[in-house]
């Protein structure tokens, strides 16, 4: 605010009577517009974050979860197309975004905190202050950005970044996959790069079909409500899923033997497909308002009726259903779910009071 109000005094100054006599009207007219873009700007994008003041979510009594820990006001950039928060080796990672102490400006965090205590184990600046999101791969995070697109390469233990690399032709990179000794990258102007860890490119190329890295030698294409898998080295065809004209939300999940995906419309179906052949191992539908977090034995997601529900990932039958203490505001669509494997702890975030909540799985079998 304060910068704001020096603004409204220069603008003042320049409109007493000596000031007039020292500036020709045209540049008295400027510098009013110039101020009032940047106070407009200002209000609009740097002003204040009001703080939540709504209690935390929490689930109805139960015996399928403990609340660990819950916090709000952190700010997390996220959406259910792109994860923005990932786990690795008893850690969740995601970026926050806080004010500078002027209370204007904002600065883009990358942060790492303990799954069972929700304590902050580092946080590092990140730079450029643009969008992006956020995947894992081995002992890494990697972070991909929105307008002039990089991709950002962190030490999962420290915060400290490894390597960036800069697509000067590309523009926001829109998908990032990787298997044990790629990366692939994918721009929302249909630039591909394939990438080593440690950020060399191997291989650039243009590509109009959203692709996805399931191996070293298979990537998997949507394209004309199908999935396809494709050789990597010789673009043969291995196997195609129709999907009966169903668009996907991407971007898949992939364990050992599986690939999971969701429809994007409601009602949503979820597949289970063999990486393989193909073969379809079950179908399921439910109004899905969060991505899918794939973890065991189990699916976790959370519905549109305010439940948080869990099915068995090998035969799709629902396993358990509980309701959360209110309604959800999903007009807000930045719900979404992780989790860690080792811990047995899924984290959610609640994108319309910026909350994060901590669950233990009490029966995770």
């Amino acid at each position: 605010m304060l910068f704001q109000w020096n603004i409204l005094l220069l603008l003042f100054a320049y409109c007493t009577p000596e000031g007039i006599t020292k500036l020709k009207t045209k540049r008295i007219l400027i510098i009013i517009l110039i101020c009032y873009a940047v106070i407009s700007v200002s209000c609009l994008f740097f002003g204040k974050f009001p703080k939540t003041e709504q209690a935390n979510y929490a689930l109805e009594p139960n015996e399928e979860y403990d609340i660990l820990w819950a916090f709000q006001d952190e700010r997390i950039a996220g959406a259910v197309s792109h994860p923005n928060v990932i786990n690795w080796e008893n850690n969740f990672y995601y970026q926050i975004l806080e004010l500078r102490p002027n209370g204007i400006f904002q600065r883009r965090y990358l942060v790492s905190i303990d799954s069972e205590t929700g304590e902050e184990s580092w946080k590092t600046r990140l730079k450029p202050d643009m969008g992006g999101f956020l995947t894992a791969n081995h002992e890494a995070i990697i972070r991909g950005t929105i307008g002039v697109s990089n991709v950002q390469y962190f030490d999962a233990k420290t915060g400290s970044q490894l390597w960036k690399k800069y697509f000067i032709s590309g523009h926001s990179v829109s998908d990032i996959s990787f298997s044990e000794n790629k990366l692939f990258i994918q721009t929302n102007d249909n630039e591909v790069y394939v990438m080593n860890n440690t950020g060399e490119v191997i291989e650039r190329y243009i590509e109009g079909i959203t692709s996805f890295l399931i191996s070293d030698s298979m990537l998997l294409q949507y394209l004309n409500y199908q999935l396809n898998a494709i050789d990597f080295s010789d673009n043969d065809l291995i196997w195609t899923v129709d999907l009966k004209e169903e668009r996907i939300q991407k971007s898949p999940i992939l364990d050992e033997e599986n690939i999971f995906v969701r429809t994007k419309y409601i009602p949503s179906d979820i597949y289970s497909i063999d990486k393989r052949d193909g073969e379809i191992n079950w179908k399921v539908t439910y109004d899905v308002l969060t991505n899918l977090c794939v973890m065991n034995d189990s699916v976790y997601f959370i519905t549109y009726d305010d439940y948080l529900i869990s099915i068995d990932k090998t035969t799709g039958v629902e396993k358990s259903k509980v309701k959360f203490d209110r309604s959800l505001k999903t007009d807000q669509y930045d719900y979404f779910i992780a989790g860690d494997k080792e811990k047995q702890i899924i984290v959610i975030v609640f994108g319309d009071n910026d909350q994060l909540l901590g669950l233990k799985i009490l029966n995770p079998n």
